[in-house]
């Protein structure tokens, strides 16, 4: 019996520790706070001269960044992590069209990087081509005590 036990804990053991380190690899792959994000538009493989930056609280409930310009309406669905990876879609109405984009960004501590396609219906029907939106982001610091979103 007492063998058994041992062989147990041999396995059993280095197991739980491989855990609770991919666990907490995945903690610090993403911190909370205010974070500026850096969107920068490309349209049929060329980069266009617009840019424009959004600031916004992120929590472990909500990692995904603002990527959308004043004026937009939008809902988020579909999130999804994995080890400091997240993903989602947006659906968005704005005076010009319809939107719909898929993104995915990689946190690495303080900053990250990813992208997001979103293919856009004009106000008369008509698909235009597909932007891709080159996000960018890093921590700038705590979120004010309000905590919410701020543009």
């Amino acid at each position: 019996m007492d063998s058994n036990m041992s062989t147990v804990r041999k396995i059993l053991l280095p197991s739980l520790l491989i855990l609770a380190a991919g666990s907490f690899a995945a903690d610090e792959a993403f911190h909370e706070g205010k974070w500026d994000t850096t969107v920068r538009l490309e349209v049929n493989g060329g980069m266009l001269p617009l840019h424009f930056t959004t600031s916004k609280c992120l929590t472990p409930e909500d990692k995904v960044p603002n990527a959308i310009q004043p004026g937009q309406q939008c809902r988020i669905f579909n999130r999804k992590e994995s080890d400091g990876e997240v993903s989602w879609e947006i659906d968005c109405v704005d005076p010009k069209g319809k939107l719909h984009g898929v993104g995915k960004i990689q946190y690495q501590g303080d900053k990250f990087e990813g992208r997001m396609d979103m293919s856009i219906i004009d106000k008369e029907g008509k698909a235009l081509p597909t932007m891709i939106y080159r996000m960018t982001g890093h921590r700038v610091g705590a979120c004010p005590a309000e905590g919410l979103t701020t543009d």
